[in-house]
């Protein structure tokens, strides 16, 4: 059957006359492509929602729907286009801007995601969700202070928001105010105690706080709400590690990168694991992956760099605190690193360099052997 048949077929299930169709989608023919999208029969509405947006290109119903539909059914990739042509049909629909401001933020289009919640929030400014996502979106670039503005505002219009409460408990706790991001966590943990993400990110403050056995308790409740979040597995592991659990450690950081094989920071610290315990091949080989992922973090090369230090593999540590050094140049821990590598190699006037650069931006950063 063509597009425009099954649009047909659906104006005759409901008796609708076709020759009603010629100018616009009926409003009988919307009602029940909406009755089929409320009963989650997500694939027929696939079908005639699609049908209707090639019969109808101009009209934004047919996107609109269509690009829901498919988020619904798992199918992202497809989504993208009919919901960034809903937008781009109905620059004044909230609605349409919100729901592609989220898919892009799902492909990883952080820009354009940026853009499309800005443009849903200057056509509704009350619009709470749009400020979270926006203030999601922002701690994910490490743009704290603008996220927790965005979360303050979605927290003034809707004050019992327990998701927003959560998020900004995680802000507050990376902008180092554990005393706020605490009170925020429980106040989340106060309207929907089961919300895994404030479990998590009160695990994360409790954890930063010295309280590891609340800490591991926490995460726990958040895995048993949530067994799928790769980010609780690996808090869980590094509290886990912080108690000298390097077996259970281990086993959560694994299952973090199997269910997020894009987390840096559990390819990371797994392989300070390993690293710390002799088993440096494999130490090697988990950096290696990380790097794979994302050459330019200077984590990695960072990790890298101390493993070959302590290997006396000194040539490949300098090149790798060089690469870490080109991402983040005023990065103290990689300027001692660094320093550590060409002393070793008897370039004793560069590693002084480095060494008093690092002692300007960190006093502390000289004290330490290796550092990350």
């Amino acid at each position: 059957m063509t597009l425009t048949a099954a649009v047909l077929s659906l104006a005759a299930r409901i008796g609708v006359d076709a020759a009603s169709l010629d100018a616009a989608p009926g409003r009988e023919t919307m009602e029940a492509i909406v009755q089929l999208f409320e009963a989650g029969q997500y694939a027929e509405v696939v079908a005639h929602a699609g049908a209707l947006a090639e019969r109808y290109p101009d009209d934004v119903f047919g996107w609109k729907i269509l690009g829901v539909a498919l988020k619904r059914l798992g199918r992202d990739d497809e989504a993208v286009a009919p919901m960034l042509k809903a937008a781009e049909l109905a620059p004044d629909d909230v609605e349409a801007h919100y729901n592609a401001a989220i898919v892009l933020q799902g492909q990883g289009r952080i820009d354009e995601a940026e853009a499309a919640y800005r443009h849903a929030l200057c056509i509704d400014p009350r619009y709470a969700d749009a400020h979270l996502n926006l203030g999601v979106l922002l701690d994910a670039q490490g743009r704290h202070a603008e996220a927790e503005a965005a979360l303050r505002e979605a927290l003034r219009i809707r004050p019992d928001y327990a998701e927003a409460h959560a998020n900004l408990g995680g802000v507050l706790q990376a902008l180092d105010r554990l005393d706020e991001a605490g009170a925020s966590c429980r106040r989340a943990l106060e309207l929907a105690p089961d919300n895994p993400m404030a479990l998590n990110n009160y695990g994360i403050v409790l954890q930063r706080q010295g309280h590891l056995n609340e800490a591991v308790v926490h995460f726990q409740l958040a895995l048993a709400r949530r067994p799928d979040f790769a980010a609780a597995h690996r808090n869980l592991g590094q509290t886990l590690l912080a108690q000298g659990e390097l077996r259970a450690a281990e086993q959560q950081y694994r299952k973090a990168i199997e269910l997020d094989a894009g987390d840096v920071v559990a390819h990371v610290t797994l392989g300070d694991l390993l690293r710390q315990s002799g088993r440096a091949g494999e130490a090697e080989n988990m950096y290696r992956k990380a790097f794979a992922l994302h050459p330019d973090d200077p984590r990695i090369g960072n990790a890298l760099g101390i493993l070959f230090q302590e290997q006396g593999r000194s040539d490949e540590a300098l090149a790798c605190h060089r690469r870490a050094l080109a991402a983040a140049p005023d990065n103290a821990a990689t300027l001692s690193n660094l320093g550590q590598a060409q002393f070793s190699l008897g370039l004793q006037d560069e590693a002084e360099a480095s060494f008093r650069k690092a002692l300007r931006l960190r006093p502390e950063a000289i004290s330490c052997t290796f550092s990350r």
